[in-house]
């Protein structure tokens, strides 16, 4: 029987084809171009100074994005909620499995309708 060290890390594996099509996207948040893709600091596979995988990343532009990272990690998800985006953690999984940068723009109106 094998065991597995509870300190093992897991590989990032990174998906640049998926965040190129993330900064396409308009924001999640003003609906305005252009973008940079922000990694959810809510997301599970993140650690002590690590970053959270790709599928956690979710369009905001360069403004938004540096308030994001000013409101702190523990606030994040309120910062969404206040500005329209009230499940920013579904969001970033549901635009993870879109195909096209169309795709996730439904996703982001459909999200951003609830």
């Amino acid at each position: 029987m094998t065991t597995v060290s509870p300190n093992f890390k897991t590989r990032r594996i990174p998906k640049p084809d998926h965040l190129m099509m993330i900064r396409q996207c308009f924001s999640c948040v003003s609906g305005e171009r252009p973008c940079q893709a922000h990694h959810l600091r809510i997301g599970e596979e993140r650690g002590v100074a690590l970053k959270a995988g790709d599928r956690w990343a979710v369009p905001l532009t360069m403004d938004e994005h540096y308030m994001c990272h000013r409101v702190g990690g523990k606030r994040e998800e309120e910062w969404f909620r206040e500005r329209g985006v009230t499940d920013v953690r579904r969001m970033a999984l549901a635009l993870a499995q879109c195909k096209t940068v169309g795709e996730m723009e439904h996703t982001i109106v459909e999200f951003r309708s609830r």
